[in-house]
């Protein structure tokens, strides 16, 4: 199906599908629009269709998938997993440490144990943790373990036993003054219960916090799984046995089956992401610089309490790339936002005024492909096979254009897939799709000489027999 703003302006289904049709040419196969009917609502940039996802407004559970993370812990035969990257850190522990937003990193950890419930630790400061706002439900969900300062920072230097180490007494942890002079906010009241901890449980430095929990946990396998090189050192230091491997990998190899928090999250930022290019699309005007779009789509998606990441325009992803909307020009927009850290990824074809020959037919197979890919997604599949599948469906249109698949999980990253081989450069590995994964199917067509480029991208939870579209796909192409 076409959505155009002359369609939106109709505020009729069937007319303006019709028009639609009639403007560009040829309307998309009917299973697509069948199955997923539309009905568009006002014009331009006030375009607003309802949305398929409620937006959550509190996390019922971790993020972590804790079954999940079990399995593959014990599978890779790795005791203990220590985290102190900032996506990593809210996956394990619900948490967004401040410091790192303001560049500080590597104040903060997590830790999972494959020999223990399931349930993280997050290892910070006192008052990093007070200024998170956290409810009683939410840190009942990790164990809390903070460090602060030595109490005699020149003895501390000069430690050189492990177990002194440990057990050097902190100095008080950096908290707001306590006032009795009006009644504490039941905020307040929370989080000084929850950071109230005795001073002999407080540890002198993140060093002593995190060798504690070294020597603290069972370790059958001697294996530890670290995302940062940085914790190298300190592991060492704690004396242990143990041989170290890329965490970054397992925690992209967990996050590939969502839990159910996540996929509440993952939901409205995927139509979220959907409805806000759209929307974006459909104010575009002849003269608008790829800036203006770029403006636009960023605009809609505040109206959706999302955050824009990047929008690809024609090919070109730099915000700062010049470049001008002319009549008679299709180009292809690759859209992604996050909502709490989850993304959207959608990717569509706009035309300006009357598409070429060459395009509409690039327009027509891609629609085509994905319909009939789409019908076979199932767990078991594996990336190589999307990939021959989707190239042999395209080849059957006679199309003469180049063809691309991109298949790739999506969640607290644009791509969620783990990189191959030990702390190295990213290489796609040839995932198998299972339960409850993201998927995105992206296919773009970059050609030159085309007059345009294209694209189609949809998102799809994959379920026990099929695949659920997370976003609207019933708009193939946007004329604008």
């Amino acid at each position: 199906m076409t959505i155009s703003r002359r369609t939106a302006m109709t505020g009729l289904l069937t007319a303006g599908a019709a028009a639609s049709a009639a403007s560009c040419g040829r309307s998309t196969p009917a299973s697509s629009t069948d199955s997923h009917p539309k009905v568009t609502t006002g014009a331009g940039a006030n375009f607003n269709p309802p949305l398929s996802a409620t937006q959550p407004k509190t996390l019922d559970g971790l993020l972590l998938n804790q079954e999940r993370a079990m399995a593959q812990m014990q599978a890779a035969g790795v005791d203990l997993l220590i985290s102190t990257d900032a996506t990593n850190l809210y996956y394990l522990t619900n948490q967004r440490p401040i410091p790192y937003a303001l560049g500080l990193d590597g104040l903060d950890f997590a830790t999972l144990s494959a020999h223990g419930n399931g349930k993280p630790s997050l290892l910070g400061s006192q008052v990093g943790y007070y200024l998170t706002a956290p409810d009683k439900q939410q840190a009942k969900l990790v164990d809390l373990k903070f460090y602060s300062s030595p109490a005699d920072p020149e003895a501390y230097e000069k430690i050189t036993n492990v177990q002194e180490l440990i057990n050097a007494p902190a100095g008080p942890g950096l908290m707001p003054r306590l006032h009795k002079t009006h009644a504490l906010t039941s905020s307040e009241t929370i989080r000084r219960s929850l950071t109230n901890i005795e001073a002999n449980e407080l540890k002198a430095s993140a060093h002593a916090a995190i060798i504690s929990e070294v020597l603290s946990n069972p370790l059958p396998n001697k294996t530890i799984a670290i995302d940062d090189h940085r914790l190298r050192a300190i592991i060492e230091r704690s004396g242990a046995d143990v041989r170290i491997i890329d965490g970054e990998h397992l925690i992209r190899t967990i996050r590939i089956q969502k839990s159910k928090t996540e996929l509440e999250l993952a939901k409205y930022a995927a139509a979220a992401n959907a409805a806000a290019s759209r929307a974006a699309a459909l104010a575009v005007r002849n003269g608008a610089t790829f800036q203006d779009v770029r403006s636009g789509f960023a605009i809609e998606c505040a109206k959706r309490s999302t955050l824009p990441v990047y929008m690809m325009i024609d090919t070109l992803t730099p915000h700062f790339t010049s470049g001008e909307i002319k009549e008679g020009r299709s180009f292809l927009i690759d859209c992604v936002s996050e909502f709490e850290g989850y993304h959207g990824d959608y990717g569509r074809t706009v035309c300006v005024g009357e598409p070429t020959r060459e395009i509409q037919a690039v327009i027509d197979t891609l629609s085509t492909t994905w319909d009939r890919l789409r019908s076979e997604l199932r767990p078991g599949m594996t990336y190589h096979d999307l990939y021959a599948r989707a190239s042999e469906l395209f080849k059957e249109s006679k199309v003469d254009a180049g063809f691309a698949i991109n298949p790739h999980t999506i969640g607290l990253h644009h791509s969620d897939d783990p990189a191959g081989g030990e702390f190295g450069t990213f290489q796609k590995e040839n995932l198998t799709l299972v339960e409850n994964m993201i998927l995105s199917i992206d296919m773009p067509v970059l050609d030159s000489g085309l007059g345009g480029t294209a694209h189609l991208e949809d998102l799809v939870l994959i379920g026990k027999d099929g695949a659920e579209l997370l976003n609207d796909s019933s708009d193939r192409f946007i004329v604008v």
